[in-house]
């Protein structure tokens, strides 16, 4: 019997998961597609619901749609709780299970390309979005002594640093005067997309160590991750994140872990 897996967004045309799970469908041999649906603003739980009853085994879910993917689940992890969004649905026993994905991403990414990456230390997070409560959850969950976030709407920056007195706010000009010591500096924003501004900070002050990631892979190497390669920085591009957060929820439908991240994958997905 062919299990089916899905991804819903509005919009969804510019999703990249069908082309990353259907991949590894293909090289495990698994009777399995997955596939892209475009929800409704205001009809998501019912497209949902649809899905569960015509057989499927759970979705992704894309903005956005996932502050409602959590409100409707039956049990959520402790970390979609904590985020307050899901990304990733498992349909079993009719109910719904949520999770989110999205801090798995980006910690396996940085730790897949340095495992000697120390998570437990201090870091600095560029944004308040969903992107940054992903992130600054899983690191937190995974030890982090404490978390500066910098963002120009200072009250979301705020509303984000209630999560846990381990985390801070400073303003964007005091972002290169709190580089030293830092183990992590992190854009979770859209600048330096492209076609949008770049984010330009002066790492003279940054440990030699220091990992500088941006979670935008379009481009692939950003202004941001130039600067810090020239200035001596190790950079990790966003692209992995993308693809770690999708094998948790390839596992739990596929029942197989996806094959490993590799060059062939990460040069589809940027066709």
């Amino acid at each position: 019997m062919t299990i089916r897996a899905a991804v819903f967004g509005n919009p969804i045309a510019q999703s990249k998961s069908p082309r990353m799970h259907n991949h590894w469908i293909k090289k495990l041999g698994i009777d399995g597609e997955y596939v892209a649906k475009l929800a409704p603003l205001d009809g998501f739980e019912a497209e949902i619901r649809k899905l569960m009853a015509d057989g499927f085994a759970g979705a992704n879910v894309t903005m956005p749609f996932k502050q409602e993917a959590l409100a409707i689940a039956d049990t959520s992890s402790e970390i979609a709780c904590q985020i307050g969004a899901a990304n990733t649905l498992v349909f079993k026993d009719g109910k719904i299970h949520a999770d989110n994905t999205d801090g798995y991403g980006f910690g396996h990414n940085i730790l897949s390309q340095f495992p000697d990456w120390n998570v437990e230390s201090s870091h600095i997070v560029l944004g308040a979005g969903g992107a940054a409560g992903a992130v600054i959850a899983w690191l937190l969950t995974e030890g982090a002594s404490d978390i500066m976030v910098v963002n120009r709407n200072i009250e979301r920056a705020n509303e984000l640093a209630k999560i846990s007195e381990k985390v801070s706010v400073i303003g964007w000009d005091k972002v290169s005067e709190n580089l030293a010591g830092r183990s992590t500096l992190i854009n979770t924003t859209s600048l330096g997309m492209n076609g949008k501004n770049d984010i330009k900070i002066d790492f003279s002050n940054a440990s030699t160590d220091m990992i500088v990631n941006d979670i935008v892979y379009s481009p692939l190497e950003t202004g941001l991750l130039k600067d810090a390669k020239n200035a001596g920085l190790r950079t990790v591009d966003g692209l992995g994140m993308l693809l770690w957060q999708g094998r948790p929820g390839f596992k739990a439908w596929f029942e197989q872990e996806a094959p490993e991240i590799d060059e062939e994958l990460r040069e589809m997905m940027l066709k």
